[in-house]
């Protein structure tokens, strides 16, 4: 098999796994076609699985589990055991069993096995990169080209505000911030040609406009701190201190600037979260959710309670307390274990290798975006993010020895 056929798989996955589900929404909403958008979402997943399975079945010779992958396949058996035995009590769910199986697998463990155990060398790595900066900008184009006209016209685009069908604000916003976290983190440390720089730019002046659309608390939050993390792993911290401060009170200017100039509805909504829980509003009914997933959790603690949130119906939008909620301490440990682990990599390639930033950058926004919204059966992002690292891991240790 040669180079290109070889990156050919890793290319589709990281496209489609990340933006580019997103890309083909956002071309459906531009053709009018915003009605089959849920009729795609089971074969596109269908989709990357089974490029994920012809990519581990044609690299059998490259496979090596880690004890990453043995701490997460425990963990993935503990959950599968919760879906069963919740079928078994009849336990209701907003999703089917089969459902649950079916996003489990496609979203979590087939991503995350495959990408953990296959050796993934610096050709597959360059093409997950291209693979990355070209939906960035398809996504950052298609958003302005199909929600441009609201510019200063919605604090938050949604179908209500927009009169119209309209992808959702959350994903707007941490897709945006995906493309300016990926964007940047690769622009300061990798050298690239005029053309990717003139694109990368647009791209990340475009994709400012959805990640204000959006107006999620939860991508302020993904877009500064892996940031902060980077800046605060990259060497002498005294020396960094007075320089990253600088950086960081001028973002906050421009982002005031910005959301002052495009009238987004964002800072307010961040301003106001104190606000919002102690008057119980229905954007801050999340708190709630998280108390009563929290008391589902002490009163089973060691090996949790259901999937379903009482008096909710679904999950509690935070990887950690779901995980305590649903296995309760035997679930959660390894869990933790491994997010610890993809934390400590992600900070030795902040100080030691800056050209694979971006990997940590992305892990750490899908992080941050799991304690504020999605599931565990569905945390794609988080699950092949963290895979990759534990899979390039491998190869620093490899380019360290023989160098």
């Amino acid at each position: 098999m040669n180079n290109k056929s070889k990156s050919t798989p890793i290319y589709l996955i990281f496209f489609l796994t990340f933006l580019g589900y997103y890309v083909v929404l956002l071309f459906l909403f531009s053709a009018g076609l915003s009605k089959f958008s849920r009729s795609i979402t089971i074969p596109l997943r269908l989709l990357i699985s089974l490029i994920l399975l012809y990519f581990l079945i044609n690299n059998l010779n490259r496979i090596k589990i880690f004890w990453q992958t043995k701490i997460f396949l425990f963990f993935s058996l503990l959950y599968l055991i919760r879906i069963v035995i919740d079928d078994f009590f009849l336990e209701q769910y907003y999703l089917s069993t089969l459902e649950l199986f079916f996003y489990f697998m496609s979203f979590s463990i087939i991503p995350f096995f495959t990408i953990s155990v296959v050796k993934i060398g610096k050709t597959e790595l360059n093409s997950i990169a291209k693979a990355l900066f070209f939906s960035s900008i398809f996504f950052a184009f298609l958003s302005v080209f199909n929600y441009g006209k609201y510019i200063g016209k919605l604090t938050r685009l949604t179908s209500s505000t927009a009169d119209e069908d309209v992808i959702s604000p959350l994903a707007l916003s941490y897709c945006a911030t995906f493309v300016i976290g990926f964007l940047v983190s690769y622009l300061m440390n990798n050298k690239v040609s005029s053309y990717v720089k003139f694109f990368s730019f647009l791209a990340i002046g475009f994709a400012i406009i959805p990640f204000f659309l959006g107006a999620s608390r939860g991508g302020i939050f993904a877009l500064f701190i892996p940031f902060i993390f980077m800046f605060f792993n990259g060497g002498n911290l005294f020396a960094k201190l007075g320089k990253s401060l600088f950086i960081f009170f001028i973002l906050i200017f421009v982002l005031i600037y910005l959301d002052s100039l495009l009238q987004s509805g964002l800072l307010e909504r961040f301003t106001n979260t104190s606000d919002d829980i102690e008057k119980g509003a229905n954007e801050a009914i999340r708190v709630e959710i998280w108390k009563s997933s929290i008391d589902q959790f002490l009163n089973n603690p060691f090996f949790g309670d259901k999937l379903r949130v009482n008096g909710w119906g679904g999950y509690p939008h935070n990887i950690f307390i779901e995980a305590l909620q649903t296995m309760g301490f035997l679930g959660f440990v390894p869990l933790f274990i491994l997010i610890v682990n993809a934390f400590k990599i992600s900070f030795s390639i902040f100080r030691y290798n800056k050209e694979y930033a971006w990997l940590s950058i992305i892990f750490i926004q899908a992080f941050i975006q799991h304690i504020f919204s999605g599931a565990i059966y569905t945390a794609s992002w988080l699950w092949t993010s963290m895979a990759l690292l534990f899979s390039i891991n491998e190869l620093i240790k490899k380019t360290k020895y023989e160098n």
